[in-house]
């Protein structure tokens, strides 16, 4: 698109790119405009977008650009307004127009704005779900970080060979099996289990290098910063993931302060980080994404980390049954009703689920989706 002389870039490009890493398309591209192929990748789009996870009125397809207050800085405001109008009559008729921004915006609604760190995390999550991971925003903060969580466990396998996932698995997919069915596609080669990782998004590289940044919520002290006061513990204290990483966009070809190589991005992290191990980075531009890999960290508590994890799953799984559905289980599992309120029958069943009797759920969940 090009408003006033300039170029405003959109995400289609790179999500094509993750596309391709993918058995199977999950979005056609067309003119700009993203549009997922399959109610999986809607629920993803849907959800991490809109904060929406009902499985009706997704929108068709999706119009993201580039920060157009930091291109139009030095614009006057009429540029601003004819971008908002030539954009709403151009895609705002058949897609839903998001606008990344960092904050709130002069010349776009909120229904418009997807601010930065979100479009970050839905990349983020569908590279990793593409990879064979589980991936969903972390259930609680670890010392200031509670954005992006990918893992696999023996849990997530059992789940793959029984054919209730795909390659990975965004967490919702889990909590309407009923309603999505089972993957027409199953990827079978096995993957490395026993992975917990720790993922922080931030909308620019200023705040993940800054003294309160993202590096700093990672690795605390480990992080130089030119103010030694206020540190936080970080990510790393907790020894639960095996991988740290920090996410951001950029875009080089924008005379942005923050404008370098990646190569030149990973030497000044390096620099900064005092330990031998270092945290991975992921870069998304609107035409390419860079990454490099993360050290092993150290892990001693992940397993039980991985554990509350998959009692979430376990959880969400046990929504996909219906009332009578629910007792013919806890028959199955032994559950005695008499002399029991619905709270004591129900703090049975989790119990009994949170053990080692998951295999009955599979098998039961198994039935009613043949």
């Amino acid at each position: 698109m090009n408003i006033s002389g300039e170029n405003i870039a959109n995400f289609a490009k790179v999500v094509s790119l993750i596309n391709i890493m993918y058995p199977r398309r999950i979005v056609d591209i067309e003119n700009g405009n993203i549009i997922p192929l399959d109610q999986r990748t809607k629920l993803m789009f849907s959800n991490i977008l809109w904060g929406k996870s009902e499985l009706e009125h997704w929108p068709p397809s999706y119009y993201i650009i580039y920060e157009p207050e930091e291109i139009f800085r030095n614009k006057s405001n009429n540029s601003l307004y004819k971008l908002r109008r030539k954009i709403r009559e151009e895609h705002s008729k058949t897609n839903t127009v998001f606008v990344q921004t960092k904050e709130s915006s002069r010349y776009f609604t909120n229904s418009e704005i997807m601010l930065t760190e979100q479009l970050v995390e839905l990349l983020t999550m569908l590279y990793f779900r593409a990879k064979g991971y589980m991936v969903q925003s972390a259930l609680k903060t670890y010392n200031g970080v509670d954005d992006v969580v990918i893992w696999r466990s023996a849990l997530t396998e059992k789940l793959r060979e029984h054919e209730f996932i795909e390659y990975g698995c965004y967490i919702d997919e889990l909590r309407f099996l009923r309603k999505l069915g089972k993957p027409n596609q199953i990827r079978k080669e096995e993957v490395a289990s026993g992975e917990f990782i720790i993922i922080e998004a931030k909308s620019c590289i200023s705040n993940a290098v800054t003294n309160n940044g993202g590096m700093n919520q990672l690795i605390g002290r480990e992080w130089k910063r030119s103010n030694p006061q206020g540190y936080r513990e970080g990510a790393k204290k907790l020894s639960i993931a095996n991988k740290l990483f920090i996410t951001f966009p950029v875009n080089f070809p924008m005379c942005f302060p923050e404008a370098r190589c990646f190569e030149d991005i990973l030497s000044q992290f390096h620099e900064r980080q005092e330990s031998q191990k270092k945290v991975g980075i992921i870069c998304w531009e609107t035409e390419n994404f860079s990454i490099k890999d993360s050290d092993q960290f150290d892990h001693e508590y992940m397993d039980e980390e991985i554990k509350e994890y998959e009692n979430y799953v376990k959880q969400l799984l046990l929504e996909n049954f219906y009332f009578d559905e629910l007792l013919h289980l806890m028959n199955k599992l032994g559950i005695d009703f008499t002399g029991k309120t619905k709270d004591e029958v129900f703090e049975k069943l989790n119990e009994k689920v949170q053990s080692n009797d998951i295999d009955i759920v599979i098998s039961e969940l198994n039935k009613l989706l043949e």
